[in-house]
């Protein structure tokens, strides 16, 4: 008997569920719905400074997103050649960054926050010319309806172009002793800048005071140094071919010469033979220097011999005769030639 009263109840209990899958089917619930948000990576167009110039490249970008509350929601691989990358984020108010063209991909567990993200640390040696390290970053309400946005990255480095040299010495005592440009290169150069850009004063210096030390790294000497050269200058002569250089932002407006190193403005040296001596022009490049600006000098004129210091103008070879130099600045993206004196 009470074998059949169980049969009984095992098949009332299949015919009740039997019918609550037909007519009050049971969803399973689901987790939160998440969005895919489309990042498309750009940098701000180049005019005079030379459209699709190498230091524009994008060679590989790295998209980082954080939630209304500064937390890490979701990160990228390093993609290689891609400007467009989808994330699957939740809907709401989100902080996104963009790195580009660095040497690794960026381990999430160093950037729990936008602010270690901003703060953290890149070396001027990582860039290359045709990969100079690039940021930027941008607030995004992402939504069923509105899930892609345009994000614009800014090298963390400054461009200083040199565009030609001439010579035209004010006191012909000098004018008929040979000049010879050996060397052109930058001084005082800040090695090291956070993606943010933060104004923070540099921990490491390269060519500081003048000086290219033995082991300075091939990578830093390909952006800051043009040596081998032998430019013989004429009185009245000029000298044409574009030198191109590339330094990090230098928050120091000291315009300490010489002596002990301290911090200071970084600046254009051109190290020259002069009659059989070594001189130097030291150009002063306006502090503080910004992040993805050009200072550039379409003519650079030397009216005057050189110095005997690489760091302080005022020391001449040979002469008393003064001198001031102007420097331009302008936006990478939109820069204007000019012409300035020695």
């Amino acid at each position: 008997m009470k074998k059949i009263n169980l049969l009984i109840a095992a098949a009332c209990l299949a015919a009740v569920s039997m019918s609550c899958t037909k007519d009050d089917e049971i969803i399973p619930e689901s987790g939160p719905l998440t969005v895919p948000l489309t990042v498309n990576i750009g940098t701000v167009a180049t005019r005079a400074t030379g459209v699709g110039s190498e230091d524009m490249t994008l060679s590989n970008v790295q998209v980082i997103v954080y939630n209304e509350a500064g937390r890490l929601e979701k990160s990228t691989n390093l993609m290689t050649n891609k400007t467009t990358l989808t994330l699957d984020v939740l809907p709401g108010k989100k902080t996104v960054w963009a790195v580009a063209n660095i040497l690794s991909k960026i381990n999430e567990s160093t950037i729990p926050s936008p602010a270690d993200l901003s703060s953290k640390i890149y070396d001027l040696g990582n860039n290359a010319k045709n990969k100079l390290a690039m940021s930027g970053w941008a607030e995004k309400i992402v939504t069923l309806d509105d899930s892609s946005m345009e994000l614009n990255v800014k090298h963390l480095a400054c461009k200083v172009v040199l565009d030609g040299i001439k010579r035209n010495y004010t006191n012909q005592d000098y004018a008929n002793i040979p000049l010879t440009v050996k060397k052109i290169y930058m001084s005082n150069v800040a090695g090291r800048c956070s993606f943010g850009c933060e104004g923070e004063m540099p921990s490491v210096w390269y060519n500081m005071l003048g000086d290219i030390p033995s082991d300075l790294s091939a990578s830093v000497k390909a952006l800051t140094v043009d040596d081998g050269l032998n430019i013989s200058l004429a009185e009245g002569a000029s000298y044409t071919t574009t030198h191109t250089f590339y330094v990090y932002p230098n928050p120091s407006v000291d315009t300490a010469v010489g002596g002990t190193w301290s911090p200071r403005l970084t600046r254009l040296v051109l190290e020259c033979d002069y009659g059989g001596k070594t001189c130097y022009y030291p150009v002063s490049i306006p502090g503080p220097m910004v992040r993805n600006k050009v200072y550039h000098i379409s003519l650079l004129t030397l009216t005057k011999p050189g110095s005997t210091s690489k760091d302080d103008p005022q020391n001449e070879v040979s002469s008393t005769i003064s001198f001031s130099v102007q420097i331009k600045v302008a936006d990478w993206e939109g820069d204007t030639s000019y012409t300035e004196q020695y």
